[in-house]
C-alpha cells in the first residue's frame, strides 16, 4: 500500500512539472507506516522472511518508540518464526503448515460423507489420529510461529492475515473434542481440563465428546466426533441415536448423526433398521432429519415413513417459515421418486399458508440437487404458475430471517414459481423488485413453453 502511495507521488510530480505547477510537497511515510510497508511483504511469493525480519529490525533500531504495542507483538511473532526449527514430517506441526498454506482454512470439516474423497488433506490427517492427536495440539497452544501470510481484499485497502500455529492447533483441538471443550475459553483450562480427559479411553473419550446440553437437553450435535465413532467404533452409533432420542431439544437436529450412520461401515440392512426406528421417535423436525438419510438408503421404507407424517402438517407451520419443520420436509421428499407423494405434497402445499406454500416450494431450485429427481421438481413449481396469491411479509414475525423471496416484501407465488422455474430450466432470467406485471407475465408464459416443447409433464393443476 505505502509502495503504491509512493508511486503516485511520483507521477504528481512529472505532472506538475510539466504542467509549469509548483508541486505541493508531502512527507515521507511515517514509522508506523514504514513498518507495515515491509510487513506486508510477507505475503509476497517467495518472499525471504528473513530478509523482512531484518528489514524490521533495522527499523526499531531506528526507532525505538516502535517497539511497542500490536507492532512489538508481530516483530515477536516473526522472531520466533524465522528461528524456529523445521518441523519432522511426521508430526502434527508439520501437516498444520501444510493446512495452512490453503486459501479455504474454515475448520469445520464436512459430512461424513465426504471424509473418504478428503483424507488425504492435512487437517484431515491430523482428525483421525483421533484422541491421539490431542496431546501435541494441547502442546502447540503455546507455539505462536507464523505458519502462513495472506492477503485479505478490502473495498478501501489490502490487508495482511497471519495464520498461526497455535490458533489451527487451538481450532482442531476443538473439533475433536467436542462438548469437553465447547465452554472451556482459556488455555489453562485447557490444559488442566486435559490432566483427566487423557485418562480416557478414546471410545469413552469421543462418545462423551458428541453432545452439548443445556438443562440438561441436548442442543448441540459435534460433527467430528461423531465422524470419528462411525469410522472406528461404528457399533456406538445405536447407542447414541437412543440417547439423542430420549435427551434432545425438539428443535435439535440430528442430521450429523444420522448421515454418518447412513455412510457408515454397518452392514446395509442393520443401518436401514437403525434409522427405521430412529426416524419414527422424536419431534417432526428430528424425523425428518432421519429420512433425509434413510432416503439415500432406502427411498422407499423412508416414503412409506413419511407418509403418515404428510397427514400431521399444520396448515401454517410451527414458528418462523425459514425453519419450520413442516417446510422441511421439502428435503425428504426431493430424495424420493414416488410420483404418489409428490403428488401429496402438492396437495398439502397448495392449502397450506402463503408463506408456508412458498417455503415448502423454495429448495425446489436448489442447486444442490442437480438433475436429481428434476421433472418432479419443474412439474412441482410449475403446477404454481397459475396462483395469484399475494405473499406481503409486512410486520409478519413468521417471515423473520431468510425466508422464500425475502427480497422481494411483496411477491406472487406465481412469480416466485417462475423465478425457481427459470434457474432449474437454465434461462438468462434476472427478476427484481422493479418488474412490472408484463415482464413477470411473459417469464411465466416463456416457461410454460419450454415446458411443453421439452415434454415435462406437469401435475393436473386443481
Amino acid at each position: 500500500m505505502i509502495e503504491l502511495i509512493r508511486r503516485t507521488y511520483q507521477i504528481y510530480f512529472v505532472l506538475v512539472a510539466s504542467a509549469g505547477i509548483a508541486p505541493i510537497c508531502f512527507s515521507e511515510p511515517e514509522p508506523i507506516d514504514q513498518f507495515y510497508n515491509i510487513w506486508d511483504k510477507l505475503s509476497e511469493e517467495n518472499s525471504n522472511w528473513k530478509d523482512i525480519h531484518q528489514q524490521l529490525s533495522d527499523l526499531f533500531d531506528q526507532y525505538p518508540h516502535l517497539n511497542i504495542g500490536r507492532s512489538a507483538e508481530l516483530f515477536g511473532y516473526l522472531t520466533v518464526t524465522v528461528n524456529a526449527e523445521s518441523a519432522k514430517s511426521d508430526s502434527i506441526e508439520f501437516l498444520l503448515h501444510e493446512w495452512a498454506q490453503y486459501p479455504d482454512l474454515s475448520c469445520s470439516l464436512m459430512f461424513f460423507k465426504c471424509w473418504e474423497e478428503n483424507v488425504s488433506l492435512p487437517q484431515y490427517k491430523i482428525v483421525l489420529r483421533g484422541k491421539d492427536a490431542l496431546p501435541e495440539l494441547i502442546g502447540l497452544l503455546d507455539n505462536h510461529t507464523i505458519a502462513a501470510a495472506k492477503t485479505k481484499t478490502f473495498p478501501m485497502q489490502d490487508t495482511i492475515e497471519i495464520v498461526q500455529l497455535n490458533d489451527l492447533a487451538l481450532r482442531l483441538l476443538r473439533e475433536i473434542a467436542g462438548d469437553h471443550v465447547w465452554k472451556i475459553h482459556t488455555q489453562r483450562t485447557l490444559q488442566d481440563w486435559w490432566k483427566t480427559a487423557k485418562e480416557l479411553d478414546e471410545k469413552t473419550f469421543l462418545m462423551q465428546a458428541v453432545f452439548s446440553r443445556e438443562k440438561g437437553k441436548i442442543t448441540v450435535v459435534h460433527r467430528t466426533p461423531v465422524c470419528l465413532i462411525a469410522r472406528k467404533y461404528p457399533e456406538q452409533l445405536l447407542v447414541l441415536c437412543e440417547i439423542f432420542s430420549k435427551d434432545a431439544a425438539n428443535d435439535t437436529q440430528p442430521f450429523i448423526l444420522s448421515d454418518a450412520l447412513a455412510g457408515s461401515s454397518l452392514p446395509k440392512d442393520e443401518r436401514i433398521h437403525i434409522l427405521s426406528e430412529f426416524a419414527q421417535r422424536g419431534s417432526l423436525e428430528h424425523k425428518r432429519c432421519v429420512l433425509q438419510s434413510l432416503a439415500q438408503l432406502d427411498d422407499k421404507i423412508a416414503g412409506d415413513l413419511l407418509l403418515p407424517l404428510l397427514e400431521t402438517i399444520s396448515k401454517d407451520g410451527t414458528g418462523p417459515y425459514w425453519t419450520c419443520p413442516e417446510a422441511s420436509l421439502t428435503h425428504v421428499v426431493l430424495r424420493l421418486d414416488n410420483n404418489f407423494i409428490w403428488q401429496k405434497y402438492l396437495s398439502i402445499a397448495k392449502q397450506s399458508s402463503v408463506g408456508l406454500r412458498m417455503e415448502m416450494m423454495n429448495p425446489m431450485s436448489c442447486c444442490c440437487f442437480e438433475e436429481k429427481n428434476k421433472k418432479h421438481r419443474i412439474a412441482f413449481l410449475a403446477a404454481f404458475l397459475d396462483d395469484s396469491t399475494l405473499r406481503q411479509m409486512s410486520n409478519n414475525p413468521k417471515f423473520d430471517g431468510p425466508c422464500a423471496g425475502f427480497t422481494f416484501p411483496v411477491l406472487e407465488v406465481r412469480n416466485f414459481a417462475a423465478m425457481g422455474l427459470s434457474s432449474l430450466l437454465y434461462m438468462d432470467e434476472s427478476p427484481n423488485q422493479s418488474w412490472t406485471e408484463e415482464q413477470w407475465h411473459q417469464l411465466r408464459m416463456k416457461i410454460q413453453q419450454k415446458i411443453d416443447s421439452e415434454e415435462l409433464v406437469t401435475p393436473q393443476r386443481e
